[in-house]
């Protein structure tokens, strides 16, 4: 069996590999995209990366360049989703590492091989004052109609409904950490 394991589980080429936790994955013209958290080696410490692999069957894989990184991003990759913006483009939402925020990354292409700056994250409260929030792990982001909804890990998950992505807007008591789950709003 330890014959067929890197045929048929995707595993890192070389060395340690952990976490090695899935994220911001894509369908884009044909071509599946992966991205998964590597620990690695960065200024005299050990930081985190989005390695990035793609499948045309979801078997066979390839290692792409690897562009979400520490010495693109200036920060660490913690875990986070990926998404399609109002304009199509691919998108992913993370924890920065060492930041204490979230951040968002647009591709510039579909090969996702080309990333604009990632920005912070800032949540806003509904009188547009700057939100407290105590959370910023294992974010995501969705766009349902014209509306992005984002939400991050934590004891008390932060739900927000961002007009746009630039300004996140935290509605005010959507949910309590009696509510397991997440209502339709």
């Amino acid at each position: 069996m330890k014959d067929m394991t890197l045929n048929y589980h995707l595993m890192h080429p070389g060395g340690d590999s952990r976490p090695g936790d899935p994220n911001a994955a894509f369908y884009l013209d044909g071509v599946y995209h992966l991205h998964y958290i590597l620990r690695h080696p960065w200024q005299d410490d050990y930081s985190f990366s989005f390695v990035h692999v793609t499948s045309p069957d979801m078997l066979h894989w390839t290692w792409q360049t690897t562009k979400l990184q520490p010495s693109f991003t200036r920060h660490g990759m913690f875990s986070g989703t990926g998404f399609i913006t109002k304009e199509g483009q691919a998108a992913v939402i993370y924890h920065g590492q060492g930041s204490e925020r979230n951040h968002i990354a647009i591709a510039k292409d579909q090969a996702l091989s080309e990333w604009e700056k990632p920005y912070p994250v800032e949540v806003r409260n509904p009188d547009s004052s700057e939100a407290k929030i105590d959370s910023h792990w294992d974010p995501d982001c969705f766009l349902i109609g014209d509306t992005y909804y984002s939400i991050s890990g934590g004891q008390m998950q932060n739900f927000t409904c961002p007009p746009n992505l630039l300004n996140l807007l935290r509605p005010p008591n959507l949910q309590s950490p009696k509510s397991p789950q997440i209502s339709k709003i």
